[in-house]
């Protein structure tokens, strides 16, 4: 009898332990989320402790049982998270949840940078999207020691960014971002593209500030190396490129439709129509096509261009001042009938 009953207690403890056991697996493999849609982006500024983590108000939003989410992590030795923007997917378990947040494997986000024209701008984008703020960014775009270890200057350091859509990870910091950005750029500017730059004349930095210009002129990237070798034109016999872009980003002005005599007066170095020469620095972001333009740019007698009538985004190329006067009478009868001002 004795041994019946030691063999009951037996099988009772072993039906409870496996009870206990499955309910424990069930709790740390089933489904800890709560929220709609297909994911949810956890983010975690600093290093903070797990147990300070699970006791932030907003974590009730995103789990179900934050007790299993507990226990697991002490299970698995997690005590710390590291900074970063992990992507929680719909139906996850504890399991799968603590061992994402151990890993430390972010989620990368996009970030678009061809459609911002200043480092103000630049830091701007990056503040609103990743860890560090704005300020910081712009800090480092302008830091005396890094920007001239990169091999520029506090104006010229706007042709190390070249526009694109990039992956970052949310804490990549401003001197990591300035890093990536250096070496893209070096990986860019192959021997043979600089054998093109000296065989037109000019350094690396000047041929971004001339296709900064060339952006600004147009969008249409067809005609950009034409217009690329038109300004080629006046650089070599000293004219001055009178680019009413540049004339408009030193008058400080912006997404103007129409330029006047006025606008020519301005004193601002960056001012082409006053100076002789290009400017100290780029006037935008160009992208990689159009610096590939100025290197490659199409070979000519123009010196003169024009905007044509109808908004067609291309221009009427001149070799003489007579010619274009023609086309500029044109392009302006237009502006008025339609009454551009």
């Amino acid at each position: 009898m004795k041994g019946k009953k030691w063999a009951w207690l037996f099988a009772v403890l072993i039906a409870f332990t496996a009870l206990i056991g499955y309910y424990s697996y069930q709790k740390i493999f089933a489904s800890n989320t709560q929220f709609e849609g297909k994911s949810a982006i956890v983010l975690i500024p600093d290093t903070i402790s797990f147990d300070q983590w699970i006791s932030s108000s907003d974590i009730n939003q995103l789990f179900g049982n934050l007790q299993a989410l507990e226990k697991t992590a002490v299970l698995k030795g997690l005590k710390t998270l590291k900074p970063g923007r992990y992507q929680v997917k719909k139906g996850m378990s504890s399991n799968a949840i603590v061992n994402l947040l151990r890993s430390g494997e972010q989620e990368p986000i996009t970030i678009r940078t061809d459609d911002v024209k200043t480092l103000e701008a630049l830091a701007g984008r990056l503040g609103t999207k990743l860890r560090h703020d704005s300020i910081a960014f712009l800090n480092a775009f302008t830091d005396p020691k890094t920007i001239k270890d990169y091999g520029f200057n506090p104006i010229t350091v706007a042709c190390m960014f070249f526009p694109n859509t990039y992956e970052f990870f949310w804490t990549i910091s401003p001197e990591e971002f300035m890093k990536k950005m250096n070496t893209r750029y070096q990986k860019f500017w192959t021997p043979e593209k600089e054998d093109l730059a000296k065989k037109i004349g000019l350094n690396k930095t000047e041929v971004s500030i001339l296709a900064s210009i060339v952006k600004a002129e147009t969008g249409k990237t067809a005609e950009a190396s034409k217009i690329a070798g038109l300004y080629l034109n006046r650089l070599r016999i000293n004219m001055p490129l009178q680019s009413d872009p540049t004339a408009t980003f030193g008058k400080g002005q912006k997404n103007s439709q129409r330029v006047y005599f006025d606008d020519f007066q301005n004193d601002s170095p960056y001012n082409t129509y006053r100076n002789v020469g290009l400017p100290p620095g780029p006037i935008n972001f160009p992208e990689t096509n159009y610096i590939d333009a100025v290197l490659n740019a199409e070979k000519s007698n123009f010196l003169y261009m024009c905007a044509q009538p109808g908004a067609t985004g291309l221009h009427n190329f001149s070799k003489t001042l007579d010619q274009h006067n023609v086309y500029s009478r044109q392009y302006h009868q237009w502006l008025n009938q339609r009454g551009i001002r």
